[in-house]
């Protein structure tokens, strides 16, 4: 694991669903290249996993960025765990994720108009907080629901442990939770404060041969960066990790409209850096710019 350094925080409880209905943005979907392709080049193709609750705009700051130079870009909004469509049990139901993504894949090379454009050779995926998680699933890594269980019974429960407390999991069948979500189209992985870092097999992360970059920042309020990002950088061979010294696990997040700035200011969490001192557009500056050069040297 190579890493590259770039400052805990106790958080207050609050409702994680407010939250990212405040951050409701509109958009979504396929970004296109900006500069002049060939119509008969294909072109890479980059998967974007938004975290929970959340959606593919959230990422839209990377997603503009690669566009910018030469990939082509799907932003995935995941079924009934995003800002809008949201179902509880879904937060829980981390193993749809990769399946979303994969599904999506296979439909976009499938059709006509996008098929031909895209190199089967090049895709990678990227995601933040679940969406981290689903990339690593993606590259191979195995859910654990029992070390999952384990670690939200113990004295390290964290505030992610939460997320799911209007989950009905009476309703959650666990039978695939633990299997293989590989796809071995995706060639690199970019993972962005990856979530569920305590309960994936390190067996499987063993066994990860595609090329993969963590980011975390050092104060992350939500996942605790030892537990998590760095246990997945540092049990994955080959990977890189870089330590962001400025923001926490929303920093990642685009930045939110006036609208959105009013309706969480009263929150106990800094969803759009409102009671911040981070240049969030700087982080994301410096973020898509490791995203591009990862993509460039290793699709």
């Amino acid at each position: 694991m190579a890493t590259h350094p770039e400052a805990s925080v106790t958080p207050k409880s609050t409702s994680w669903t407010t939250i990212a209905r405040a951050l409701s943005r509109p958009r979504s979907g396929i970004r296109r290249p900006t500069s002049r392709t060939p119509p008969s080049k294909s072109i890479p193709l980059i998967l974007l996993s938004h975290g929970d609750k959340g959606q593919s705009e959230n990422l839209a700051w990377l997603a503009e960025r690669l566009a910018e130079n030469g990939y082509l870009v799907a932003g995935i909004n995941h079924w009934r765990n995003t800002t809008l469509n949201n179902e509880p049990e879904e937060t829980v139901w981390l193993w749809h994720r990769p399946q979303d993504l994969s599904f999506v894949l296979t439909e976009l090379i499938a059709d006509p108009s996008w098929g031909q454009r895209i190199d089967p050779n090049r895709i990678g995926v990227a995601g933040h907080s679940s969406g981290g998680y689903t990339a690593f699933a993606l590259a191979g890594a195995i859910y654990d629901v029992e070390a999952m269980a384990a670690y939200c019974q113990s004295s390290q429960r964290g505030p992610d442990c939460d997320l799911a407390q209007e989950a009905d999991f009476k309703k959650i069948d666990f039978t695939a939770a633990s299997e293989s979500y590989r796809d071995h189209r995706i060639r690199a992985s970019f993972a962005m404060a990856p979530a569920a870092g305590n309960a994936i097999r390190s067996s499987s992360l063993a066994e990860i041969s595609i090329p993969v970059y963590v980011v975390t920042t050092r104060h992350d309020e939500l996942l605790d960066p030892a537990l998590n990002a760095i246990r997945y950088a540092e049990e994955t061979p080959g990977s890189t990790l870089t330590i962001e010294e400025e923001g926490g696990h929303f920093v990642y997040l685009s930045r939110c409209s006036l609208i959105s700035k009013v309706f969480t200011y009263f929150l106990e969490v800094d969803a759009c850096g409102t009671h911040s001192s981070v240049d969030r557009n700087a982080v994301q500056q410096r973020l898509s710019h490791q995203a591009l050069a990862f993509f460039n040297q290793n699709l």
